[in-house]
């Protein structure tokens, strides 16, 4: 006695009774016969751009996007939500220990930014960056660009005291600009 079954991966399993014999009380013992599975090339194909869509389409976590400013290459590496107490450091980071504040109901949202210094640069004054909430409000930082150009590569936090539950849309440093709402949100504290 026999009995076929067509499973999912492409083999047939045939079911047979165990020792050959006729008797009604022997089971049936799994037999696979394994036949190979055609599919047509046109099939293939299909699902081959199917998955390459899928792929293509698939949200994907925004990787940070340097940018060149009066011969400094930037990225925003990070933004921090934090109700601790921060540095205000110069940028790049020197000796002054000053920290920031908060009031009640204020957060800092921190934007780590890293920094690169081009051939191209020049040393001239820099404005402070400023971020820009999801309103439209603009905050500015303390932290104030000194001696630029004194190391290669370094790496600043630029806090910002804004409300409890701010949404930054933009991190700015003069024309240059960042879209922060394509990076990763920032943790509540």
């Amino acid at each position: 006695m026999a009995h076929d079954d067509q499973s999912a991966s492409g083999t047939v399993t045939a079911f047979t009774e165990r020792g050959g014999g006729s008797s009604a009380a022997s089971p049936l013992t799994p037999q696979p016969l394994i036949f190979p599975l055609t599919i047509k090339p046109s099939i293939l194909s299909f699902a081959s751009i199917c998955c390459a869509a899928l792929l293509l389409a698939a949200p994907r976590e925004a990787s940070p996007q340097s940018q060149t400013f009066k011969g400094l290459q930037f990225t925003v590496s990070a933004v921090d939500r934090t109700t601790e107490k921060v540095n205000l450091t110069d940028c790049p980071p020197g000796s002054n220990t000053v920290n920031g504040v908060l009031r009640s109901g204020e957060e800092f949202m921190v934007v780590k930014v890293d920094f690169k210094v081009l051939p191209a640069f020049k040393p001239v004054p820099i404005k402070r960056p400023t971020v820009t909430d999801e309103a439209g409000t603009i905050y500015n930082t303390a932290v104030s660009f000194v001696d630029v150009g004194k190391v290669p590569e370094f790496s600043c936090n630029f806090p910002f005291r804004v409300p409890a539950g701010t949404k930054l849309r933009k991190f700015q440093i003069e024309t240059m600009s960042v879209d922060l709402s394509k990076l990763p949100s920032p943790t509540t504290p």
